[in-house]
């Protein structure tokens, strides 16, 4: 699974602000994915073998 530079990045600032309560996810709006975590990874495996 790859996470962008830049969102490794503000993760990483906003850990220092606020300390590591800020990792747990805010689902405050908006739908959840379908998709299990299994097939996130069997998605993200597909796209990076097919270099989509």
């Amino acid at each position: 699974m790859l996470i962008h530079l830049k969102t490794v990045h503000r993760w990483a600032k906003t850990c220092e602000k606020e300390g590591l309560k800020c990792l747990k996810p805010k689902f405050g709006g908006g739908k959840h994915s379908k998709l299990t975590f299994n097939q996130l990874v069997e998605l993200d495996n597909y796209i990076m073998k097919h270099k989509l």
